[in-house]
């Protein structure tokens, strides 16, 4: 169990073993993205703030593995056909 607070929130979030870890490391990056948000906003602006702050870049993180995943598979379908190649030069 992790007591956090946030935002004069408290609540006791249940957790298992490295589940905890991760958790932990899911409220410290909470925290750090609230520190750029500015305080002098209500907190429920500020949530709504980070929540599109977070949403945001979970979509852009998203299309970056796309296009990572993209230009990998293309590039291992080409090696795949160097390897074809080079070994049909072999046999002739």
């Amino acid at each position: 169990m992790i007591d956090v607070t946030i935002l004069g929130n408290t609540l006791q979030i249940p957790c298992e073993g490295e589940d905890c870890q991760q958790l932990r490391d899911s409220i410290a990056m909470l925290e750090s993205k609230l520190e750029h948000i500015p305080d002098n906003m209500r907190n429920e602006s500020r949530l709504i703030l980070l929540a599109i702050n977070i949403c945001y870049d979970y979509l852009r993180m998203k299309q970056e593995t796309l296009e990572f995943n993209d230009k990998f598979e293309a590039n291992l379908l080409r090696l795949v056909e160097i390897s074809q190649n080079s070994e049909n030069e072999l046999t002739i």
